[in-house]
């Protein structure tokens, strides 16, 4: 995300962020479904005998499907109002944000309103990003305790 934000103008930045992040917490939300589906040895029916692999995978996927169902639609709002305040312009024959910022004259209300916008789209992303943390960290853990039941033979 860094990279593509350094690199793009904010107009397109957005554009990518908007189609990326839908296909990246549905896969993230999929996948938590496909690892419990796929438990060894004998799938959920092992994952019930096992509470202690339960609770990273339901915490993780919990928090996909949140951050899926609520704050990623939040963070997009924020960045729609975000892009209205700043003024990036639309192309009016495709819909799509070309890139170009009206200027304003930036004074009173236009500059409260800015702010505004970047505040309230700092905030949802914020969330995202330490939620999707959060989901990676359960991962990491669910990996943990999988690992640690394997013996290396010599």
């Amino acid at each position: 995300t860094k990279v593509s934000y350094n690199a793009l103008p904010l107009a397109p930045f957005s554009t990518l962020t908007k189609r990326v992040f839908h296909v990246y917490f549905r896969l993230q939300s999929l996948l938590f479904l496909l690892t419990a589906l796929t438990h060894p040895p004998m799938s959920l029916v092992s994952l019930v005998k096992e509470p202690g692999d339960i609770v990273p995978l339901a915490l993780g996927a919990g928090i996909a499907v949140w951050n899926m169902l609520v704050w990623g639609p939040r963070t997009e709002e924020a960045m729609r109002k975000r892009n209205k305040t700043q003024g990036v312009k639309k192309d009016a024959d495709t819909d799509r944000e070309s890139g170009t910022i009206e200027k304003g004259n930036g004074e009173g209300d236009k500059r409260e309103d800015r702010e505004r916008g970047r505040d309230g789209f700092k905030k949802t992303h914020a969330m995202c990003i330490h939620l999707n943390l959060v989901a990676i960290m359960a991962t990491a853990w669910y990996g943990c305790r999988m690992v640690s039941r394997y013996e290396l033979a010599q």
